[in-house]
């Protein structure tokens, strides 16, 4: 059985949990976000040629990371 932190995700459920944990941030603007899917793409394609995988466990963490990266939380 797989631990739900180990569930494959798709891109897009990738983005929908970074893109609540970027408009959680106090620089939070939905046209900032929008610039940076390129970016997230780019974390995504990385992580699966490294691991085969993105899975809910790293997406998190990827999340909590840019969270604590803004200076005003």
């Amino acid at each position: 059985m797989v631990s739900h932190e180990h569930r494959k995700i798709s891109f897009e459920e990738f983005l929908a949990i970074m893109e609540e944990a970027y408009m959680s941030t106090t620089f939070a603007k939905k046209e900032e976000f929008e610039k940076s899917i390129v970016h997230m793409e780019e974390i995504f394609k990385e992580r699966v040629k490294v691991s085969g995988e993105m899975t809910l466990g790293f997406a998190n963490l990827c999340a909590e990371i840019h969270t604590k990266l803004d200076p005003g939380l």
